[in-house]
């Protein structure tokens, strides 16, 4: 979990930005640019090119360049959005943390599919009527008893011969 957390949120933030892409960013807000910063970039040192044309090429992108605020040119608003997001799942964290009666850690498991955890309760069986290992002939009806002790209100009891896949009816008597 947080070794995922560090992959999908503290990784990006400290990766910098391409360059290529701040470029675009900067001619897309500045269309009289015309992928002057972009070619600049993209030629850079190449031995393919005219040197004489590159040094027009790189000075044409610096001066148009210098007069353009970055911060002005990259829009934020993704990152605005991604941090209202996170501040919206982080309280609603917190208030679930707060109002729920059984621990944090385990339910945050079982959310991204942890299905190893044993499903959280406060039902104590106190004795089960026949006991282990009965057997019983297939498509009749098996008479159980079980005595518990459930603080929170009505138990409900599920059979199933498929580790939890699917349940088996069952019909209640007192």
């Amino acid at each position: 979990m947080l070794v995922l957390l560090t992959v999908m949120v503290v990784a990006p933030l400290a990766r910098r930005i391409n360059d290529l892409y701040e470029a675009r960013s900067i001619e897309r807000a500045n269309p009289g640019f015309r992928n002057a910063l972009t070619a600049a970039l993209q030629f850079g040192d190449g031995d393919d090119v005219d040197p004489a044309l590159m040094r027009a090429l790189k000075r044409r992108a610096s001066r148009q360049a210098a007069a353009v605020d970055p911060d002005q040119a990259v829009s934020a608003r993704g990152l605005h959005i991604a941090a209202a997001a996170f501040g919206i799942a982080a309280v609603a964290v917190l208030l679930y943390a707060i109002v729920s009666p059984k621990p944090l850690w385990p339910s945050l498991q079982r959310a991204f599919g942890n299905d190893q955890l044993q499903p959280p309760t406060a039902t104590n069986i106190l004795d089960v009527t026949p006991a282990d290992g009965r057997r019983a002939i297939a498509g009749r009806p098996v008479a159980f008893t079980a005595r518990i002790d459930q603080p929170l209100g009505p138990a409900t009891l599920r059979i199933s011969r498929d580790g939890g896949q699917t349940a088996c009816p069952t019909t209640r008597s007192r």
